[in-house]
């Protein structure tokens, strides 16, 4: 079972002066290890100050599921 993160506001910060949209996205085999808590916990700590929505999903160490995500 992958789960997946979102930050950012769609109304706040989505778009930028070109008009496209401001998306990090971040894949991780998996999120449940402290370490990868933390790579995402900073990820989306530094997309919400610089105004950027953050998705993020985790595969449980799944091939299958990176190839979908």
């Amino acid at each position: 079972d992958g789960s997946s993160t979102t930050s950012g506001s769609s109304s706040e910060g989505s778009s930028s002066s070109e008009g496209g949209s401001k998306l990090i996205g971040m894949l991780l085999s998996t999120n449940t290890t402290e370490f990868f808590k933390k790579v995402e916990t900073a990820a989306k700590e530094e997309c919400d100050a610089l105004g950027y929505d953050f998705v993020s999903y985790g595969s449980n160490d799944d091939a299958s599921k990176d190839m979908t995500n």
